[in-house]
């Protein structure tokens, strides 16, 4: 090779590295113009569902069960947490102002979440908590419980920190939603296989992981993250730490988890946002955010009630067609308990059969000495029924609301085949 071709190449090689050099230059720079301009909440986000979805849908090799809980799930956990750190110091170009409060309104949120849990366990009871208490295991269950808490709150806070000073609405939302759902099972969807199922699993997990979640989210976008940490670690600690907890109904764990949380909203909206916020229009968004919350809170768990039947009415969607051309599919019945003596020939009546709840019409009543019991039939059916006991009779139907049902059917199709996906 000449002199002359060893030069070229020489310079050819210090050319390409010098492409390369500018090439990954500009990948950092543009990395931390990302940062900077606001935005380390897409990055944030996207690898706690990547977590998500690997501690709970993928085997870790063949390692133990212990060594994934208590190892491998808190080092994904805190590799969060440092990015989340970066993201907050980088890209929250706003913060928060810290003061006294901050801890003092996260201890009282966690507080005030706590006291009625305690009091209604004083009514109905308390039970042993399913979690160990052995000093090694406790210790491992706080590593774990302790990552995950400050990984989650870190990249709360770097959500509604970097996405909060424009869209404040959109913050919340988005992070009440995101961390609400990192803490669901990827199971959840085989909880609306069966109405009875969606309704336990929407009123003891879902809208109090909701309500919660939105609750650490105001307190991150108002006071940072040791806002909200310190009332999540109160609600958490009380949870994995008491060797007791409060053994209630469903339907009350639903009251209490989601309308808790809700009113501590408003109550620490006024010391959070008159302390960090000077701009009245971000304190109105607050406002309205809380209250609307409240509204929303109240009527779901209403609503949960009501389709427990606690109010004495329950609904029901008519999922067949034995009852044409009188119920249809997709109608929305309305069913009222009341005294079987009532019932009478012509009536419409819900009664348990197996595990299967029907709806037909009663076509005879016989009664004998010791008990009553009816025969009914479906409109479209050519046989009657088996005869039906008392004590088998939800409730005879009250209401008929045509096609309102499909608004609970086609979202529930849609979860089955999300879950299928899944």
């Amino acid at each position: 090779m000449s002199t002359t071709d060893l030069i070229s190449n020489m310079r050819q090689q210090i050319y390409s590295r010098s492409v390369r050099e500018r090439s990954i230059s500009n990948v950092l720079a543009r990395l931390r113009e990302i940062a900077l301009s606001g935005y380390p909440w897409v990055y944030v986000a996207g690898w706690a569902i990547t977590i998500y979805l690997m501690t709970n849908s993928i085997e870790v090799g063949r390692l133990s069960a212990s060594v994934s809980t208590y190892a491998v799930r808190p080092l994904l956990w805190i590799s969060l947490a440092l990015m989340a750190v970066i993201g907050w110091r980088e890209g929250v170009l706003e913060k928060p102002t810290m003061s006294s409060l901050v801890p003092i309104s996260g201890a009282l949120a966690g507080s005030f979440h706590v006291a009625p849990l305690m009091i209604a366990g004083l009514i109905y009871g308390f039970g042993h908590s399913p979690y160990s208490h052995q000093p090694l295991a406790l210790l491992g269950n706080l590593v774990h419980v302790g990552a995950m808490l400050v990984a989650i709150e870190m990249s709360r806070a770097c959500v509604v920190g970097s996405l909060g000073a424009r869209r404040p609405y959109l913050a919340l939302a988005l992070a009440t939603i995101l961390f609400a759902f990192l803490e669901l099972p990827t199971s959840w969807p085989s909880s609306f296989e069966d109405a009875g199922t969606g309704f336990m699993f929407v009123g003891e997990t879902l809208l109090p992981g909701l309500s919660e979640s939105l609750l650490a989210s105001f307190l991150a976008f108002t006071g940072g993250p040791i806002a909200s940490l310190v009332y999540r670690g109160f609600v958490h600690g009380f949870e994995w730490i008491s060797p007791i907890l409060p053994h209630m109904q469903w339907t009350v764990a639903a009251f209490l988890g989601t309308v808790v949380p809700a009113l501590g909203l408003v109550l620490l909206r006024g010391v959070l946002v008159s302390d960090t916020d000077e701009d009245e229009s971000e304190t109105e968004q607050a406002g309205g955010i809380s209250t609307s919350w409240v509204v929303v809170s109240i009527t779901a768990v209403a609503m949960l009630w009501f389709n427990a039947g606690l109010f004495g009415v329950r609904p029901t969607i008519v999922s067949g067609l034995s009852m044409k051309p009188a119920l249809e599919l997709g109608d929305l019945v309305v069913t009222r308990e009341g005294d079987p003596e009532m019932i009478e020939v012509g009536d419409i009546i819900q009664f348990r059969r197996g595990g299967d709840y029907i709806l037909h019409r009663v076509v005879e009543v016989e009664a004998t000495k010791n008990e009553v019991f009816f025969v009914t039939r479906g409109d479209a059916n050519n046989v009657n029924d088996d005869p039906v006991l008392e004590g088998a009779i939800v409730g005879k139907v009250i209401l008929v609301i045509p096609k309102l049902g499909w608004l609970g059917i086609v979202p529930r199709l849609l979860i089955q085949r999300i879950g299928a996906l899944l």
